[in-house]
C-alpha cells in the first residue's frame, strides 16, 4: 500500500515544502517559490529574512507555513504539550505537522542544536495514519486514530518536538481538542 502514497524526500533544508506536499499528497501543492513569496510578504528583507535561511535553502518557520496554508483555507493549531494527546479529535483534522530538533553531524558526532529544526507530516490515508517524514526511506505506517494519538503522546513525552494540527478554517478549535 505504501507504494501508492506520495512521499517526497529531503532536499537541502526544504523540509517545510516536503512536509506540506506529503501532508496533502500532492507534489505540486507547494514549491520553494511559494514559501519564498510568503517570506517576502512577512518581511521584505531578501537576504536576512528572519523567516528562512539566509542562504535561501529553506529552513522556513511556522509563520510562513501558517500564512501559506491560510491561502488554501487551512488553519494551523499549536498543540499545548502540557495536555495529553488523547484530547485530539482526529475526525476533524487534515493531519499533523511536527517540528523537531534535527541532529546535526559534525565530524561524525550528532549534535542537537535547536536552530536546526525539521518539519515532517503525519496524515491519514484510507483510514490509516502514516509518518511521511522526508528523511525516511519510505512512508511509515502508524495505524488507527488511537494508535496515532499514542504516537503523538510518545513524541510529547520525548520533549523535543512541537505538534501542530492542521484543520480546515471552518473547523473550530473546540472540535479538534476535546475539552473536559
Amino acid at each position: 500500500m505504501t507504494s501508492s502514497i506520495y512521499h517526497e524526500k529531503q532536499h537541502l533544508q526544504f523540509c517545510a515544502v516536503h512536509a506540506l506536499n506529503n501532508l496533502f499528497q500532492n507534489g505540486s501543492f507547494c514549491h520553494k517559490q511559494n514559501l519564498d513569496d510568503v517570506c517576502m510578504e512577512l518581511d521584505s528583507s531578501k537576504w536576512m529574512n528572519p523567516h528562512r535561511s539566509s542562504l535561501q535553502i529553506g529552513n522556513y518557520d511556522i509563520n510562513v507555513i501558517s500564512v501559506f496554508l491560510q491561502k488554501y483555507n487551512y488553519n494551523v493549531l499549536w498543540f499545548d504539550k502540557r495536555r495529553s494527546a488523547s484530547v485530539i479529535n482526529t475526525n476533524h483534522i487534515k493531519g499533523f505537522l511536527i517540528n523537531s530538533v534535527s541532529p546535526w553531524n559534525v565530524l561524525g558526532m550528532k549534535l542537537n542544536i535547536s536552530y536546526f529544526k525539521h518539519w515532517y507530516a503525519i496524515t491519514k490515508i484510507n483510514d490509516t495514519f502514516f509518518n511521511l517524514d522526508s528523511k525516511l526511506n519510505e512512508p511509515k505506517e502508524i495505524g488507527s486514530s488511537d494508535e496515532v494519538l499514542k504516537y503523538m503522546q510518545d513524541i510529547l513525552d520525548l520533549g523535543k518536538s512541537e505538534i501542530l494540527v492542521v484543520t480546515l478554517d471552518e473547523v473550530k478549535k473546540e472540535q479538534v481538542f476535546n475539552v473536559d
